[in-house]
């Protein structure tokens, strides 16, 4: 009886050495197909990893205290060097998995930024935020990430503000 009782352990303890779970694979950069960057809701910028050419669509909408008439919105197309867009992607990744702190708040109206990556039709990850003044001297990363759009995209607003944010402000 007691070597059937030992059998049983032994077989149900090699089944669960079996089962143990595989471990999750990170997605590689090689792996997205999209990211987008939206400032201000009037800037979105497109990058796709195979692409030379960035997207930047700007909607012109009428000011806060008018209603809109007519939303219009200017396509443009800019070259982006590989590295570039391989750079943009890193710091995309890198200000979704680690949000730099905010100590700040300024209206809803100023300081938007949402940043999303897109991994095939089904998986995408993505921060927002909003109403924090200059979205781009949050952190080093944001920071990085502005001077290389607006080393390309010079004409198009970005979140360039005078508002002091605080101590993290660079």
């Amino acid at each position: 009886m007691k070597l059937f009782t030992y059998l049983i352990i032994l077989g149900l303890i090699g089944m669960c050495i079996g089962c143990k779970p595989k471990p999750v694979q990170q997605q590689q950069a090689s792996e997205w197909t999209a990211l987008t960057i939206q400032s201000e809701d009037n800037a979105e910028i497109i990058v796709y990893p195979d692409s030379d050419t960035v997207t930047v669509h700007v909607y012109h909408t009428a000011s806060f205290f008018s209603p809109p008439k007519k939303v219009t919105v200017d396509t443009l197309r800019i070259v982006f060097p590989k590295a570039e867009r391989d750079s943009i992607f890193y710091l995309v990744k890198d200000i979704i998995t680690a949000p730099p702190p905010v100590s700040g708040h300024c209206t809803e109206f100023i300081g938007d930024l949402r940043v999303k990556i897109y991994y095939g039709e089904t998986l995408n990850q993505g921060v927002d935020y909003s109403g924090v003044c200059n979205w781009n001297r949050l952190s080093l990363k944001t920071m990085q990430l502005h001077n290389i759009l607006k080393r390309r995209i010079k004409k198009v607003f970005l979140g360039e503000t005078n508002i002091k944010m605080g101590p993290a402000n660079y």
